[in-house]
């Protein structure tokens, strides 16, 4: 059986408004764990917080489990941070990406396109764009890692 839920947002901002979601159709991709604050096991947080400066190099996670996601800006030079687990990860650009590793890997994406990177990523992509860039990057345990 799959659940299903719809949500609206209102925003009487002027400026852009962006969400993404990422559904997870494996069970042990969870927010249960223990919750140090109650004191008990319980459902935590299901988003990231926004950054405190947008304009700064940040890195916010959110733990699920068998995988974590990670709202991520680089700053012009800035690597990509080594793998937390040790699974694929995915890379979906919030906006125009362009890294690069070495004389021969480049990545160069566009806004909403993703990059599925096979597990075991060795290389240390670094930000060679003049301007900052956004990127979420959803990471997955390999099977049989606790």
């Amino acid at each position: 059986m799959r659940a299903s839920s719809s949500a609206a947002v209102r925003s009487g901002r002027t400026s852009e408004y962006r969400s993404l979601t990422v559904e997870f159709l494996n069970p042990k991709v969870t927010s249960y764990a223990y919750q140090a604050n109650k004191g008990t096991w319980d459902y935590g947080a299901a988003a990231i917080n926004p950054p405190v400066d947008p304009h700064a190099r940040f890195k916010n996670t959110l733990r699920l489990g068998a995988a974590s996601v990670s709202d991520i800006q680089l700053l012009p030079r800035d690597p990509l941070p080594a793998p937390e687990l040790s699974g694929s990860e995915l890379l979906i650009a919030v906006t125009d990406i362009d890294l690069k590793a070495g004389e021969t890997e480049r990545t160069r994406k566009s806004s909403g396109d993703v990059v599925w990177i096979p597990g075991g990523r060795k290389s240390t992509p670094m930000n060679v764009s003049t301007d900052p860039v956004r990127l979420v990057l959803t990471q997955f345990k390999t099977a049989g890692e606790d």
